[in-house]
């Protein structure tokens, strides 16, 4: 945050909680993030709790009210595949300042906890994020899924949501179409997501074993330049 803040970059900082302890107990992670929190708040920055596999779910929520307690520029993810994403959204924007990032989700989890069929992912993500616009909650919406960008659209048209209540976020070197483009077009705000960091190749190859359809969205843009 002090860099951020001495470059006068427009940008904040997300961060998975295995990344600050978590794997090694819930109080060192607990630790670490009040200490980041902590710079957040005296550089007036945001910073965004990610989300992992639905192990440490509940532990995530739990570092989450810790940091949203000490400071108010605090936001999580939420998974469209979990099946407890939306009774954790409702519970989560009791507070009326909640921000949360709404993706897909990427971890094999069982069919028990979550759903497995991309039709039923993407009625949840869109479930979801209609909760939010219909209740004024702020959300980066994260997905490099053209229809559901579509159907976006057609949700923030339907309740008439004002620019300022949601964002657009993609990760760095995935194209989607010519959305890009339509959302500054519409005055929309984009965020981009940027691995950074010595280990930025090893997370971004992770990724991409992760979620097949990003290398082939690379690999794509690669021959097309």
């Amino acid at each position: 945050y002090k860099e951020i803040d001495k470059q006068q970059l427009d940008c904040n900082i997300s961060v998975k909680p295995t990344h600050l302890g978590l794997d090694l107990g819930l109080d060192i992670a607990k630790n670490n993030f009040t200490s980041i929190t902590k710079s957040a708040k005296k550089y007036n920055n945001f910073l965004r709790i990610d989300m992992e596999n639905s192990i440490i779910t509940d532990k995530t929520i739990d570092i989450y009210n810790i940091c949203k307690s000490n400071y108010k520029d605090v936001g999580m993810v939420l998974q469209a595949y979990l099946h407890r994403s939306y009774d954790d959204l409702k519970y989560l924007s009791s507070d009326k300042s909640f921000n949360f990032r709404l993706c897909k989700g990427i971890y094999n989890e069982s069919k028990y906890i979550a759903f497995k069929q991309d039709n039923e992912i993407n009625d949840n993500f869109i479930k979801l994020l209609e909760y939010a616009f219909k209740n004024n909650i702020y959300v980066g919406i994260a997905t490099h899924d053209t229809k559901l960008i579509e159907n976006t659209y057609n949700l923030i048209k339907k309740y008439n949501v004002n620019r300022n209540r949601f964002e657009f976020q993609v990760l760095y070197g995935v194209p989607i179409s010519n959305y890009l483009k339509k959302h500054i077009v519409n005055g929309y705000k984009v965020r981009v997501y940027v691995p950074f960091g010595p280990d930025w190749y090893d997370y971004s190859i992770r990724r991409l074993k992760e979620n097949p359809n990003i290398a082939g969205y690379i690999i794509s843009n690669i021959f097309k330049n």
